[in-house]
């Protein structure tokens, strides 16, 4: 007696779909690790169209904004943060929709983290006194908690923290 196989055995078949879901799984972790660099990049962009209108407001008021958010330091304002300029309704703020400095005169709207939460926000602070340097921050998603800042003097770098950074 001949028997006819013209077919696939039960574990060819397990094999093969273990191992394309092997390949569907490092394909997800690609994909995730893009997604975060592409977050990065979109605040990157951010922070630098933010610079361009502070730098527009500079030249027009010969001060950078001042930031409304109150310090636990007497005589101190800022740092502003969009989290909390967003969770608790704050104006004034380069992150506020109502009464921003910079909105609609020299920035076309208000820019915030794609996810803006207590882990991920922009940060801007300015030295205190007549506010000539200021520094705009945001925690990086592809590496964890790295802060990449942006100074009022053009150079940018890389560090722990965002909170602390000194002008």
């Amino acid at each position: 007696m001949k028997f006819n196989n013209k077919g696939f055995t039960l574990i060819e078949l397990l094999v093969v779909i273990a191992i394309i879901g092997i390949l569907a799984a490092f394909g997800l972790l690609a994909l995730n690790d893009a997604k975060e660099s592409a977050r990065d990049s979109v605040r990157v962009s951010d922070l630098s169209q933010y610079r361009l209108a502070m730098q527009l407001y500079y030249d027009s008021y010969g001060h950078y904004p001042i930031p409304v958010t109150a310090s636990l330091i007497p005589s101190k304002t800022g740092p502003d943060t969009s989290y909390e300029v967003v969770l608790n309704s704050v104006d004034g703020s380069i992150f506020s929709v109502t009464n921003n400095p910079i909105v609609p005169e020299y920035i076309s709207g208000v820019l915030v983290d794609p996810f803006n939460t207590l882990d991920y926000h922009y940060f801007y602070d300015t030295d205190d006194g007549n506010h000539q340097e200021y520094v705009l921050c945001f925690y990086k998603e592809s590496v964890n908690f790295t802060s990449r800042y942006f100074h009022s003097s053009g150079s940018f770098a890389e560090g722990p923290d965002c909170v602390g950074l000194t002008l």
